[in-house]
């Protein structure tokens, strides 16, 4: 038995939550040319921004095994690099989901 898929955010909600994602992401440093006391920091930011998203936007976060999965708003991605690459993700997601809706309106 499948479970039925969420409803996907109107394309003026979804923008509204690209750029709160975007603001998130913002704040997360690069892992690059910084060792382990930067990957630390980075990784703390994505933490960060991941449960600020649950609670701004009520993201769904499982970051429990060797990447990420995140759903907002309907749209669910993966990445295998973890939590920043999964938002990077669902903002092209998003965008890709307000194109094809233009696509139908037109």
């Amino acid at each position: 038995m499948s479970t039925p898929r969420a409803k996907v955010a109107a394309p003026e909600e979804l923008r509204r939550m690209i750029r709160i994602v975007e603001a998130k992401l913002a704040q997360v440093p690069a892992i690059e040319g910084g060792g382990l006391p930067r990957f630390d920091a980075h990784r703390k930011a994505v933490d960060k921004a991941l449960g600020e998203l649950r609670t701004e936007v009520g993201a769904r976060v499982n970051n429990e095994w060797d990447g990420c999965s995140l759903r907002i708003g309907g749209i669910a991605v993966t990445c295998t690099a973890g939590g920043a690459g999964a938002m990077r993700n669902w903002i092209g997601r998003a965008e890709r989901a307000i194109a094809a809706s233009a696509g139908r309106a037109a």
